[in-house]
């Protein structure tokens, strides 16, 4: 499932023109999704208040959470007020990750605030939303 190779590193189909960041939405603590990465489900879960932004950091990705405005919100913050619109992924890792969000009762992530990440898909019929971060 690899695509062509860069230098050393294999770039896997479906992630030409990945950056190493991108910015989605909308992806808030009000509603169930499960995240996948290279094709591991994490579960289903609240994005930011069930741990899995912890998971994804021990995975070599960052997940903060933003407001509507881009405004980085705070974990703690959220258990108060949900006021998450946006998810910005980071890979912190030498290799590719491809990112996969399916939905339970959330609201649909269709949105790429990252325009340079070419990657982005949101799929309409299933109303699932991959994209890849490229190495750091």
């Amino acid at each position: 499932m690899f695509g062509k190779v860069i230098g050393s590193i294999s770039e896997p189909v479906g992630c030409e023109g990945a950056t190493s960041e991108i910015i989605v939405g909308r992806i808030s603590d009000g509603g169930i999704i499960e995240i996948f990465v290279n094709g591991q489900g994490l579960g289903l879960s609240h994005p930011y208040g069930d741990g899995v932004v912890n998971i994804l950091l021990s995975m070599g990705i960052e997940m903060i959470p933003l407001d509507a405005n881009g405004n980085v919100l705070t974990i703690e913050s959220l258990a108060i007020n949900d006021l998450a619109e946006r998810a910005h992924f980071i890979n912190h890792t030498n290799q590719y990750k491809q990112i996969q969000i399916v939905l339970g009762d959330a609201s649909q992530v269709e949105n790429n605030y990252t325009p340079e990440n070419q990657s982005f898909n949101y799929d309409l019929a299933t109303q699932i939303t991959t994209f890849c971060l490229a190495p750091a």
